[in-house]
């Protein structure tokens, strides 16, 4: 019975069913192969085998396949190994519905190639043989590894803990993993978590969740794990349990999982770019993000639309200091070529730079609109103000402000007038300490999805600049960036004249 093995998530097809392929959902058993789970003969049922369309088989107003599946035995199953004491199923099983009369089979097994004895000798036919009595079973190694079966020692943002064990010998034989967190020091290291299963490969991934339960049992901001295994009842073994070894996970890795959970979605967005960055402690030579705040999602907190209403209602870009400063930027836009000052009477030109390209500008890195901004003020949310999205993606920013309209040269005078005005928000998203304090972010509490400003209780742990500063020095990834939003207009007619030897 040649082919590959069946894991969870397979592709399975019925010529009966309108939506003829469907998918193997495997609750038989929790033994992982590539972070999936085996599929076997046990995995029969309706809640085994899914079909999106209707059944074919009656002719009229044919009923959801769902409701009228009835699997019977699953033929053509792998020989000489049993998971969880059913045998495994391979891309040639096959499984008869009573209700259709013909056989559900495997259209994808989703298994890609491992390095394993076991599954060349499955793919190519031959029974797989039971491990020799006579021969001792051995753990050659085992380590922590990537979702590329790599070495790693660091877990990334969002990441699967993945234990890699080779052993000889050792099919069919139970193992037990038991993962700890080190103390460095005379206190016994914190056991966090195990688990026992069956061998089926020589070359096997174990794979599972560092859940903030788990995580919180450290006691620390940085947490190192290591693991032992025991095949049966032979001698438990240590592994990864020096520094260079260890497998290293975060506090903060947990924040944007916590920010998602409170539908702080800004929040978690903007936590994940700066996951996802090299290391960097200056926003400003960095690329910034002109993709996740926009300002219609700004203006939905009542205090920032407070503030920008009354920019809007003050008209700040036509007052003296708003004029003073937008004559020197559309200065700096006919410098740098962007439009022309007309030179003969009633002829006009247009100004404004809207141009979201970025730009290297004061040795900065920004879109190109930001240049001739000239009217902007601060947003503060307040000691005391609740916390929300807004807080949690931006805290304290800036409404920045340009304007777009026209220039009228006239015998006497130029006529500059104002039709549009641009708002937009900038921020720096960076944990960056003046030097004296590493500033307060809160207290959190990952097990309970909660965030407050004092600490209120057990299980809360204060995060500061600092706990994202040792995150990037240790995991070598968290850059810090600037972000805009996109730009808000506001229609609006204001003119006023300048002399001649303005420009």
């Amino acid at each position: 019975m040649a082919g590959k093995y069946v894991i969870n998530g397979a592709k399975i097809k019925c010529s009966l069913c309108t939506k003829p392929e469907g998918t193997l959902m495997v609750t038989s058993n929790v033994v992982g192969v590539q972070d999936q789970f085996w599929a076997t003969e046990a995995d029969k049922g309706k809640p085994n085998l899914l079909f999106q369309g209707n059944c074919t088989k009656f002719s009229n107003n044919p009923p959801p396949c769902m409701g009228v599946i009835a699997p019977i035995q699953w033929q053509n199953t792998a020989l000489g190994m049993k998971v969880n004491g059913n045998a495994p199923l391979l891309e040639s099983s096959t499984i008869m519905c009573a209700t259709g009369g013909v056989p559900i089979t495997i259209a994808d097994t989703t298994q890609q190639s491992v390095p394993t004895n076991l599954q060349a000798m499955a793919e190519s036919g031959a029974p797989v043989p039971a491990p020799e009595e006579t021969a001792d079973p051995e753990i050659i190694e085992a380590y922590w590894v990537d979702k590329d079966m790599n070495k790693e020692t660091t877990l990334d943002y969002n990441e699967k803990a993945r234990i890699r064990i080779k052993t000889e010998n050792a099919q069919g034989k139970k193992i037990k993993v038991k993962v700890y967190e080190s103390d460095f020091g005379p206190m016994n290291d914190d056991f966090i978590w195990e688990h026992e299963w069956t061998l089926q490969n020589s070359d096997a991934i174990l794979s599972f969740n560092i859940t903030p339960n788990m995580f919180i049992k450290g006691e620390e901001d940085l947490v190192h794990f290591y693991f032992t295994l025991q095949i049966e009842d032979l001698d438990e073994e240590e592994f990864s349990n020096d520094d260079a070894d260890y497998l290293k996970v975060h506090l903060v890795r947990y924040v944007p999982r916590v920010l998602e959970a409170l539908g702080w979605n800004k929040g978690a967005e903007l936590q994940e770019e700066w996951f996802s960055r090299q290391p960097s402690n200056n926003p400003d030579v960095n690329d910034p993000n002109l993709s996740i705040i926009t300002m219609d999602w700004v203006l939905g907190f009542t205090s920032a639309q407070t503030l920008h209403t009354s920019m809007i209602a003050q008209k700040i870009w036509a007052n003296s200091a708003g004029k003073r400063a937008l004559l020197s930027e559309i200065k700096r836009m006919a410098s740098d070529g962007e439009i022309t000052i007309p030179t003969t009477d009633e002829a006009s030109t247009n100004f404004g730079v809207f141009d979201t390209s970025l730009i290297t500008y004061k040795n900065r890195r920004v879109p190109k609109f930001d240049k001739y901004h000239y009217q902007e003020r601060a947003f503060a949310p307040g000691t005391f103000s609740s916390l929300d999205d807004l807080t949690a993606a931006l805290a304290n920013f800036v409404f920045r402000m340009s304007s777009g309209g026209t220039i009228t040269k006239t015998k006497d005078n130029y006529s500059i007038q104002i039709n549009r005005v641009a708002t937009y928000v900038r921020d720096s998203f960076d944990f960056i300490d003046p030097g004296w304090a590493s500033q307060n972010l809160g207290y959190w509490n990952i097990e309970e999805n909660k965030v407050v400003k004092l600490a209120i209780g057990s299980g809360y742990r204060l995060i500061e600049n600092s706990s994202y500063q040792n995150y990037r020095d240790e995991f070598q990834m968290g850059g810090d960036f600037r972000l805009y939003s996109d730009i808000h207009f506001t229609n609006t007619n204001d003119t006023f004249e300048v002399p001649l030897t303005t420009f």
